[in-house]
């Protein structure tokens, strides 16, 4: 694992997707509290946080297809400026808000948060040429991640949120915006390029029936995970 952080050009992007996916572990946490705290119902905190989810399933794959024909540079900007933007929002949000602007910002959050995590595995055969620790790279993403949503709530919840929860979600707006900026940044970032035979058509890697299988086996997963989290 050392030896591919010392690789060239590795370590500040992988730091920098790191800082922009330390939140994702938390948000959903936060919005159940913080929703609770305004308007004093769990049940609230729940819409708001399948808000967010809905829509960050929704927006993730079309700004990913956007990345595949723009590039990462304006999807990372912009998302970022947009998540990080309503994930202040709804820290700022005085106690007497209607429930219907909590969910706006939510839903915001989501539809705006880029897809940093693809985007570094995207860059991996860049920054990596051959085959030569490729498989350990995408092994210590798949640690990341794990690290990323166990350390994120024990970080940012408990840490920062059991001062101030409103201090937490600005933390939260804060990593997204410097993490997805200094992403966006890398000279592997800003010179990335989809492969010329990436498969055209709406549903792209859907097309592969191995892709709609794993996608079906992590809905079914993903569905189990997030209702023990709420």
């Amino acid at each position: 694992m050392l030896a591919i952080l010392r690789a060239p050009g590795v370590l500040p992007v992988f730091l920098a997707s790191c800082v922009a996916r330390l939140p994702m572990g938390a948000l959903g946490l936060l919005l159940v509290l913080h929703t609770h705290d305004l308007t004093g119902s769990y049940g609230s905190g729940g819409l708001a946080t399948g808000a967010y989810l809905l829509a960050l399933g929704v927006s993730s794959p079309v700004l990913a297809r956007v990345v595949d024909r723009r590039g990462q540079t304006v999807v990372l900007r912009a998302g970022g400026l947009v998540g990080a933007g309503a994930i202040a929002a709804l820290a700022l949000l005085p106690d007497d808000a209607p429930f219907a602007a909590i969910l706006a910002a939510a839903a915001l959050a989501g539809l705006g948060q880029p897809p940093i995590g693809a985007c570094m595995r995207a860059l991996w055969p860049e920054l990596l040429k051959g085959d030569t620790g490729r498989h350990a790279a995408y092994s210590l993403e798949g640690v990341v991640t794990e690290i990323v949503y166990m350390a994120g709530p024990v970080v940012i919840v408990g840490g920062i949120g059991s001062w101030s929860l409103r201090a937490a979600l600005v933390f939260c707006a804060a990593t997204v915006l410097v993490g997805n900026f200094a992403f966006s940044l890398h000279t592997a970032s800003r010179g990335w390029r989809p492969q010329q035979d990436a498969a055209p058509g709406l549903a792209g890697a859907l097309r592969g029936s191995g892709v709609r299988v794993l996608v079906a086996v992590f809905l079914l997963a993903g569905l189990g995970l997030g209702a023990v989290e709420v």
